[in-house]
């Protein structure tokens, strides 16, 4: 009878570290498949709004106080499988920054928005920061 326990705990042990193997290399592959760009963006608070083209820069303009201003920015995939995507920002100007997060499907372009708002108190000056894009692979898309 003890021969027979200690068979199961050993079966039980094996199966437990095959199961832990496998989970490892899921992870370790995520890991190894996040890509993460950094874009310079930079907005200018002040008493008149405008609007203005940086090249290389992702670049709000001058806003008012209480304003909101819309950046658009291509994204596309060229891998043969689903990206999660994470859009944010650091940095000064990350505190009018809205984030993005959206699913890209295999070799998808996309345009996407990103939102800045002003609030109505903000201190006119210059805030400078990046624009933040995380990719990762995705085993399963929701």
């Amino acid at each position: 009878m003890k021969s027979k326990t200690r068979s199961w705990i050993i079966l039980i042990s094996i199966v437990l570290t095959l199961i832990s193997l496998v989970l490892l290399a899921r992870l370790t592959a995520v890991y190894q498949s996040t890509r993460v760009q950094i874009m310079p963006s930079y907005l200018i608070v002040s008493d008149s709004g405008g609007v203005g083209l940086v090249p290389g820069v992702v670049f709000f303009g001058r806003m008012r106080p209480g304003d909101t201003a819309v950046a658009t920015i291509n994204v596309n995939s060229s891998f043969d499988y689903t990206l999660w995507v994470n859009i944010s920002a650091r940095g000064d100007m990350s505190q009018f920054m809205i984030g993005r997060e959206f699913i890209l499907e295999p070799y998808e372009n996309r345009s996407v928005d990103i939102t800045a708002v002003v609030p109505r108190d903000a201190l006119f000056g210059r805030y400078d920061g990046q624009i933040v894009i995380t990719t990762r692979k995705t085993f399963f898309a929701p």
